[in-house]
């Protein structure tokens, strides 16, 4: 391996690295990161990107990271800034006296923040969706879903408290074989009916 002295020394890296796994472990510890439907929020490595040459040091890389936190972090704006600044913050004291860091700078870049949502327990779509649910000769269960999905959009940005509520089970959606039991399919519809119809109360 060659190495100039601009180029990133692998321990420099390494530091990054650790700074990220000990903020995910002091997450887990901590009250607000505990949730009764979701999961604990990680922060993942998805990308590492850098080097121009098998056996050269990289002169530059890049790093991109899943990061992702509970409905009660996000900031009075409407975003995860807290959540971002947090771990700026983590990775800058772990590597305050890196010489190579000196010299060139870490630059953060947030380009998306999927902000999470969340409809109380006792709201009334709530309720009413269960019931639906059970008109129907069905039961249903309040959950969480560790993913983005259309409902946030609604609950958070357009002020419009939303659940989701379909047939089936999670764990078979976006699968190679994802299917929907006609049965299911059928008795979803009837209970989205009667819930619209409760609703607006005409039923």
């Amino acid at each position: 391996m060659s190495r100039q002295p601009h180029d990133l020394p692998p321990e420099t890296l390494d530091r990054i690295l650790e700074a990220v796994r000990d903020l995910r472990e002091d997450w887990r510890t901590r009250p607000e990161h505990h949730h009764p439907y979701l999961s604990t929020p990680d922060i993942v490595p998805t990308v590492v990107s850098g080097g121009e040459w098998m056996v050269t040091y990289p002169s530059s890389c890049s790093l991109t990271f899943d990061v992702q936190y509970m409905p009660c972090r996000v900031s009075t704006e409407g975003s995860g800034a807290d959540v971002f600044r947090e771990l700026e913050a983590r990775i800058a004291a772990a590597t305050a006296d890196d010489p190579w860091l000196a010299e060139h700078p870490l630059r953060f870049e947030w380009p998306c923040d999927i902000v999470p949502a969340e409809v109380p327990d006792d709201h009334p779509i709530v309720g009413l969706t269960l019931g639906a649910a059970g008109a129907v000769g069905r039961s249903g269960v309040i959950s969480g879903l560790d993913s983005w999905h259309d409902a946030a959009v609604f609950t958070r940005r357009a002020a419009t408290p939303t659940v989701s509520f379909g047939p089936g089970g999670i764990g078979d959606a976006h699968t190679i074989d994802e299917y929907v039991p006609v049965d299911d399919l059928i008795d979803c519809a009837a209970a989205i009916a009667v819930a619209l119809l409760r609703w607006c109360g005409t039923a």
